[in-house]
């Protein structure tokens, strides 16, 4: 049992079993395999790459640091004991390609962040991803995620696009997505969606798509510079909220009037709305 710092990055083929106590530990595993049982207060573990079992402190909030999708898929087991939920975070400035089969082993993980040292990377989520507990992913801070693929995730998400993220496409339940200053392309999927072109997008054009099975009401918000094109397929009703006009604003043209729903659209000064239905 220990607290503090414990490094065992040395250990690249001996089993090693660390216990911590009631003090904040942080760990840093070997490639070797690691039982890894944290006490009561939240623990920091850096994945070494090995077939590690983890169990989480009984308050929860832990982190569980991995290199890219090679280590963290590379784990045993992923526990969550608290009643926080813990985060997986990607470190390493090459995430590779994040796909739902590496959260096999993972259990009450709430958040899948990726550090501002992620240069490269993309990531697929679906039902391992979704029974492993994850409604957030934040990518916010990476200048290298540039695709998140949560079309067969069936939990309602919490996506957060970062500068190099290009491509966002929801999954099947409610979904609150927000991109930065990046020319895009985002597909809500399914459920009651919110798109938020953040404050600091000012320049960049989107592309945000509803599909025909998306028959739910939608609300795109801030509208800056560039020409955003919306898609709406089926019986969506659209709802946005439009930011104060900047220069280059380009008025709504065309097919406002094709829509299914036309009583329920308060139309942007910044967007090119049609239906998928007439175009």
């Amino acid at each position: 049992s220990t607290t503090g710092s414990v490094d065992v990055s040395g250990y690249a083929n001996q089993f090693v079993t660390i216990t911590t106590g009631k003090t904040a530990a942080s760990v840093t595993a070997g490639t070797g395999t690691q039982i890894i049982i944290a006490g009561s207060a939240a623990i920091t573990v850096n994945g070494g790459g090995g077939a590690d079992s983890i169990t989480g402190s009984t308050a929860g909030g832990d982190v569980f640091q991995f290199a890219d999708h090679t280590a963290l898929a590379s784990v045993a087991k992923v526990a969550n004991s608290g009643a926080m939920l813990d985060t997986v975070s990607v470190i390493g400035a090459a995430a590779g390609s994040i796909v739902d089969t590496d959260f096999l082993h993972y259990t009450g993980i709430g958040i899948l962040s990726f550090a501002s040292t992620v240069t490269s990377g993309s990531v697929t989520l679906g039902n391992y991803a979704a029974t492993a507990g994850i409604t957030t992913v934040d990518a916010s801070l990476s200048s290298g995620i540039t695709t998140i693929d949560a079309t067969n995730d069936t939990d309602s998400l919490t996506i957060l696009g970062g500068i190099g993220t290009t491509s966002i496409h929801g999954g099947t339940d409610a979904d609150i997505i927000t991109v930065k200053d990046v020319a895009a392309t985002i597909n809500g999927g399914g459920g009651l969606d919110t798109i938020n072109l953040s404050a600091t997008h000012t320049t960049n054009a989107d592309t945000i798509i509803f599909g025909t099975t998306d028959e739910n009401a939608i609300t795109v918000t801030n509208f800056y510079g560039g020409v955003d094109f919306i898609e709406l397929g089926g019986s969506n009703a659209l709802t946005t909220s439009e930011a104060p006009v900047s220069s280059g604003a380009v008025a709504v043209s065309g097919a406002k009037a094709a829509l299914t729903t036309t009583s329920d659209v308060t139309a942007p000064t910044h967007a090119v709305i049609f239906d998928t239905a007439t175009h």
